[in-house]
């Protein structure tokens, strides 16, 4: 849990723990 929703498709995007972490920062900025 992030604390943020992320949709199916973007879930299976993420693969690895850098993948969340980029896809965390791209939703900040």
């Amino acid at each position: 849990e992030f604390g943020i929703e992320i949709s199916d498709e973007d879930a299976e995007k993420i693969q690895t723990v850098g993948d969340v972490t980029k896809f965390i920062d791209n939703l900040k900025s």
